[in-house]
């Protein structure tokens, strides 16, 4: 179906339950669907926090969403209900990873870093390294304890614990929107402005920018395994790679 909401993004939970979330007119601000048929029918949830910038869903029920002025807020019944968590951070949270249970990373403005190891309960703030005040656009782990983050000026840090984190050497100064690595790995890519493109295969220590012929901004990135990956942008863009 159709409606006048701006979606932002889709979890992909299982086979069977998807969620997405996105952007509704003033005064509502945000909404959200959930499919339990794979995404034959899709159904409005209620109850929806406002300023949604990312979701992150750990299992079909337990999820959680970032807001503007570090609002987390978590479901355990999927997303019938929502308890809002302390994150304590003021600055807007843009990004979220909760791929593993019971710890999980948020990341945004002002260099904000915020990560809890016991679902939420409790957040703890983590520090950007070399004084880094720009915005994180995205975050991702390919473990439970190696991360990395990505934003404003080519920006990539990464982390070997979840807590202290470097800069790696990106190559670039355009806006980089998105990381996504294959689990267990330490293949990644990154993509941003203009079209840029960012991969590795070691974990970030380095990266190197992969030709294309599109200067599209693009948005999203998916890691599908260590050859194959997805990345999507302005103008309706779907990039797929596959290496070798």
């Amino acid at each position: 179906g159709t409606s006048s909401e701006r979606l932002r993004g889709v979890n992909i939970v299982n086979t069977n339950t998807l969620y997405a979330f996105g952007y509704l007119p003033a005064p509502v601000w945000s909404g959200g669907y959930k499919s339990t048929d794979s995404g034959t029918s899709w159904g409005a949830l209620v109850d929806v926090p406002n300023s949604i910038n990312e979701t992150s869903f750990y299992s079909a029920d337990i999820g959680y969403v970032v807001t503007n002025s570090g609002g987390i807020h978590k479901t355990t019944n999927g997303g019938d209900s929502w308890v809002q968590q302390t994150s304590g951070t003021v600055n807007d949270l843009h990004a979220i990873c909760a791929n593993y249970g019971a710890t999980l990373w948020a990341a945004g403005a002002n260099g904000a870093i915020v990560y809890s190891v016991n679902s939420g309960t409790t957040w703890a703030s983590a520090t950007a390294d070399g004084g880094y005040t720009g915005r994180f656009n995205d975050i991702t782990f390919a473990t439970t304890s190696n991360g990395w983050a990505v934003g404003e000026n080519g920006m990539i840090q990464a982390t070997t614990n979840g807590v202290n984190w470097s800069i790696q050497t990106s190559g670039v100064t355009y806006e980089l929107n998105a990381v996504s690595f294959v689990a267990d790995t330490g293949v990644g890519w990154a993509v941003g402005m203009a079209g840029v493109i960012l991969h590795t295969d070691n974990g970030g220590t380095s990266w190197e920018r992969q030709d294309n012929s599109f200067t599209s901004n693009l948005h999203g990135v998916a890691a599908l395994d260590t050859t194959h990956a997805i990345a999507v942008g302005d103008n309706g863009i779907i990039l797929k790679y596959q290496g070798n």
